[in-house]
């Protein structure tokens, strides 16, 4: 392994060490901060601040959208109800609400999982997408001689949360109507991304009350070529800004019991409202003709994460340099833990297309392609899925 890595990836291990303000400090000086600010805009999509960030996740994120993106027709989920028949098809079953609790385990060896509410479902392989922090809790659970990260791994870290606008608008979509873009808007708080993110973490409300938030919007309904027909006359937006999870940990025992919409105490719900205030006011600023069109406005938070996904993170680990490196990064199979394997962003970069690919590396090795396979021979598992689908239409 040591070989290849310096065979194939030294030239990588080198440009993840860099920052995001390095490549751009040594590529345009020490002044042209709006420039850089601009370059930088988009790095509410990983959650790190340039200093610290890799600039390899910020370089593959720009990449990513160069030729523009991408939006599933129907919204999101569709992607995962697309996969529950071929699932089923194959002997799998997709259980919701079922949380594990530990794994089963003979010596170290997995032989299932057991679930909080006491059900266990025997298996040899495990493969976990819950995060690696979230994975690694379970592996305590099951054993406090086991353990998924390597002393080495210890630095690794869960990243930025963060705060939620769910709006329901009065109104369509179309340049008609509400005239609603279809791209992401990042606004940033000024031209100093690191003072001013680190600024806002110290004390969020300062920066609320100044007005000087840091801001994602999009437009659902307006991405969505199906929203239209389904929910004529309506239009929905999503609004996020980043947030620190220590700052709710005063109000988590009265959230985290209670069902949705029905979290928290009075200075939770007061906390939410500001920041309520605040992405309205934004929306506000970049949309006027949105004023009055509001009909509903639910606000998320850190808490909301830990609800529904059992972490605060929203984008799993943060993505510093250490991440990304050979001996700091995470491997999909845990061979001191047999039968356990990581997949999902963790394993490779945050994001949607992230957490595929992290799911693409784990399937490549569960299922045994070896370097072999994939560099001497150029089989890999896409290829020949395409080669099975292509031989079964041959057969109908």
């Amino acid at each position: 392994d040591s070989l290849l890595e310096w065979m194939i990836g030294s030239r990588f291990q080198t440009m993840v060490s860099w920052t995001v303000k390095d490549v751009l400090d040594k590529l345009f000086g020490p002044d042209n901060a709006e420039l850089k600010a601009i370059l930088v805009g988009q790095f509410g999509d990983y959650g790190m601040i340039p200093s610290k960030a890799s600039f390899f996740i910020h370089a593959g994120v720009v990449n990513h959208y160069l030729d523009g993106g991408y939006y599933p027709v129907g919204g999101p989920q569709v992607v995962s109800r697309a996969m529950i028949p071929t699932i089923h098809a194959a002997g799998g079953r997709v259980l919701v609400n079922a949380p594990v609790k530990k794994l089963v385990l003979s010596g170290s060896t997995v032989q299932g999982v057991e679930l909080e509410n006491g059900a266990t479902i025997a298996c040899s392989t495990v493969i976990s997408c819950a995060g690696a922090l979230a994975t690694e809790r379970v592996v305590k659970a099951s054993s406090d001689q086991l353990t998924i990260l390597a002393p080495e791994q210890v630095r690794l870290k869960d990243g930025i949360s963060h705060m939620y606008a769910f709006i329901g608008l009065d109104g369509d979509s179309g340049p008609h109507d509400l005239n609603l873009r279809a791209s992401n808007m990042w606004v940033l708080p000024g031209n100093n991304i690191d003072e001013d993110c680190t600024a806002y973490y110290k004390d969020p409300f300062k920066a609320v009350e100044n007005g000087n938030l840091l801001m994602f919007m999009g437009f659902p309904s307006a991405k969505d070529p199906a929203f239209n027909e389904k929910y004529p006359g309506k239009s929905t937006c999503v609004i996020i800004t980043e947030a620190k999870s220590e700052w709710f940990e005063k109000f988590s025992e009265s959230c985290t019991s209670a069902a949705s919409g029905k979290r928290g105490s009075p200075d939770y719900s007061q906390f939410k409202e500001k920041f309520k205030a605040m992405f309205l006011k934004g929306l506000y600023q970049q949309y006027p003709q949105l004023n009055g069109k509001v009909k509903y406005c639910e606000i998320g938070s850190p808490l909301s994460n830990e609800y529904y996904l059992r972490r605060s993170a929203s984008y799993g680990l943060n993505n510093s340099a250490v991440r990304f490196s050979s001996k700091g990064g995470l491997r999909p199979q845990q061979k001191h833990i047999p039968g356990l394997w990581l997949a999902g962003q963790d394993v490779a970069t945050a994001g949607f297309a992230g957490a595929m690919m992290g799911g693409l590396l784990t399937a490549h090795g569960v299922l045994g392609y070896g370097v072999f396979d994939l560099l001497c021979c150029g089989t890999n598992l896409v290829s020949d899925m395409e080669k099975l689908v292509s031989a079964r239409k041959k057969d109908k």
